[in-house]
């Protein structure tokens, strides 16, 4: 019995310390693409931890800033600052695959029409973003 019970604890603490190492692919970094702002337009993501600052390529001056969670490959935003016509509570979900030094964002949902027309070119194609850091 004693056996079972350290077998188990053992099995529980190695799913935690798991659960606990999963890394935000995120932190701290940054990458450079399009958006449709609504001409498309050089941009930079910049990703801290919970938030993000979408940054014009040519001035570096700032876009939008949004708080962000990850589950699974479902990245979720919701407007902290900016000049688009987006409210605090209107949620994006955007799908995400990084392959090597690529990321490409497709949009799941937008409860705001203008950011998730930001996304695609005008074929309906996903714009694909380069890791700067």
């Amino acid at each position: 019995m004693k056996k079972l019970l350290f077998i188990i604890s053992l099995v529980l603490l190695g799913s935690t310390s798991f659960a606990q190492t999963t890394t935000n692919p995120f932190k701290n970094t940054q990458w450079k693409g399009t958006v449709n702002i609504p001409d498309p337009t050089g941009a930079i993501i910049a990703f801290e931890e919970g938030k993000v600052m979408f940054k014009a390529m040519e001035n570096d001056s700032p876009i939008e800033e949004l708080s962000y969670t990850i589950e699974g490959n479902i990245l979720t935003m919701k407007k902290i600052a900016g000049s688009s016509p987006c409210t605090e509570n209107e949620v994006a979900k955007l799908s995400f695959e990084i392959i090597k030094d690529t990321l490409i964002l497709k949009v799941v949902s937008d409860d705001c029409k203008a950011r998730g027309a930001a996304f695609t070119d005008e074929q309906g194609n996903a714009y694909v973003w380069k890791k700067d850091k």
